[in-house]
């Protein structure tokens, strides 16, 4: 069985245009996901019923809790699989939707993506918002990948507790699946698709900046903590290599560096926990592994310190600033997927069989079976 699943905001005809070709090809269990559009949609989900399941949300949770509805309701049906996940605005052409499908086996744990190569008449603020995306998950991933923001997807449908487990209701949530992919053991492929955008891409209820703070916004915390020890790091090591003055350059550098590190690390270590990746574990867990890491993360800062120091001479304390900054991809990287873990194997596994809605929440309406 293949299930096409489209969560819809406020979509126009461009919708059924795509449900009918798609129809009409016999390939696709559809389920489209009205999230909460309103009344002045009806007549578009009513039209929409003669192609689709229709799932409605009585008021608007995002592109992300769409989608888990979507996936609720497919592990609902007992049925293995593949799931394709496309847009409602028409930037999918239904040969990609194929295509992407076509590159999936229903026992394959990976995640298949659409990627697009931006060529021809593109807006602007989408082919920035691209490049500044896959930049970003290249230096938190180690992962290059050409298109971090396409919604047209593929992935098996005993991939759908990872789906629902991960964090995220609105667009962050489709770049939280390509974070977390790795880590659950689900490689990322990409398949090269149609750059698609209509009227400029109009249609879009991405947000620049509200949704950007969302997709970036542990990144953002990250650094600003990355920061803020970096100063405490900084301003030891400048003390302490005042006092350590009478020793060796070498062995100077190493003990400034090692105690200004113990200090920085421990208020680095409290804000991560508490604001950037708001881990909850409790016991010491976490603080052995950060300081596993950061014992490893000191081990080569203080090579590469002594390396420039050694091939170039200079000031110390640009020196320090350049060990640093190569440090840091490294260390993001290492915390996110090592040491503050999003959950454990046992609270995964929790958050799978929980329901999507919330018991105050309006529950959601199958409109067509």
């Amino acid at each position: 069985m293949k299930f096409l699943v489209i969560p819809a905001f406020e979509p126009d005809e461009k919708l059924i245009k795509l449900l009918e070709e798609v129809s009409a090809l016999n390939l696709f269990q559809i389920i489209v996901v009205d999230d909460g559009s309103g009344d002045k949609f009806n007549n578009i989900f009513v039209e929409a019923e003669k192609y689709a399941i229709v799932l409605v949300h009585g008021v608007n949770k995002g592109k992300g809790a769409a989608l888990k509805t979507a996936f609720t309701y497919i592990k609902g049906l007992n049925e293995d699989g593949i799931i394709v996940t496309a847009d409602s605005d028409g930037q999918h052409t239904v040969s990609d939707i194929i295509k992407v499908s076509n590159s999936l086996r229903i026992d394959e744990a990976a995640i298949t993506t659409g990627a697009r190569y931006f060529t021809g008449k593109v807006p602007l603020k989408s082919k920035v918002g691209n490049t500044i995306t896959k930049y970003i998950y290249f230096l938190v991933s180690g992962l290059f990948l050409n298109d971090t923001q396409c919604g047209l997807r593929a992935f098996s449908v005993s991939s759908i507790p990872f789906l629902l487990s991960i964090n995220g209701d609105r667009y962050e949530y489709e770049m939280n699946m390509l974070l977390l992919a790795k880590k659950n053991g689900l490689s990322i492929k990409e398949v090269p698709i149609e750059t698609v955008y209509i009227d400029d891409n109009s249609g879009s209820h991405f947000s620049p900046v509200k949704d950007a703070v969302k997709i970036y916004g542990e990144i953002f915390r990250f650094t600003l903590s990355s920061i803020a020890a970096f100063a405490t790091d900084y301003a030891a090591y400048g003390l302490l290599s005042l006092l350590f003055a009478a020793l060796p350059t070498s062995l100077m550098l190493v003990f400034s560096n090692v105690g200004a590190r113990l200090i920085s690390s421990t208020l680095n270590f409290n804000i991560n926990k508490k604001f950037v990746f708001k881990h909850s574990e409790k016991g010491k867990g976490s603080l052995i592994r950060y300081f596993s890491l950061a014992a490893g993360i000191l081990g080569l800062n203080t090579i590469i310190l002594l390396g420039l120091n050694t091939l170039s001479g200079g000031n110390i304390y640009l020196l320090k600033l350049i060990a640093e900054l190569a440090c840091f991809a490294i260390s993001f990287t290492a915390q996110k997927l090592f040491v503050f873990k999003m959950k454990n194997e046992k609270e995964k596994k929790s958050i799978a069989r929980l329901p999507i809605l919330k018991k105050e929440e309006e529950p959601c309406v199958i409109r067509n079976f």
